[in-house]
């Protein structure tokens, strides 16, 4: 077959009214493999989802530094001194 092969990945969030809403990203089958066959050969399904998604943030952090989508110190100051007040 070939092409690129997506999965569908569900991830709840927080909207600004403190509401749970769904939010759906698609993580790439070849990576989610590649996960897979890092680990140990006993894990449960709780920890390979959740390795799987903090390696799909930690790969999104990544390209928002590439693509320059990131705050200066003051400016996460600024938001932090709002949210602690």
């Amino acid at each position: 077959m070939g092409g690129s092969h997506k999965c569908q990945i569900f991830k709840p969030k927080i909207n600004n009214n403190r509401k749970f809403v769904q939010k759906t990203y698609y993580a790439d089958k070849g990576k989610i493999k590649k996960v897979i066959d890092s680990l140990p050969e006993k894990i449960t399904a709780d920890e390979l989802i959740n390795r799987i998604i903090l390696l799909d943030k930690i790969e999104k952090g990544l390209d928002d530094v590439e693509k320059g989508n990131v705050y200066t110190t003051e400016e996460v100051e600024k938001k932090l001194n709002k949210w602690l007040i």
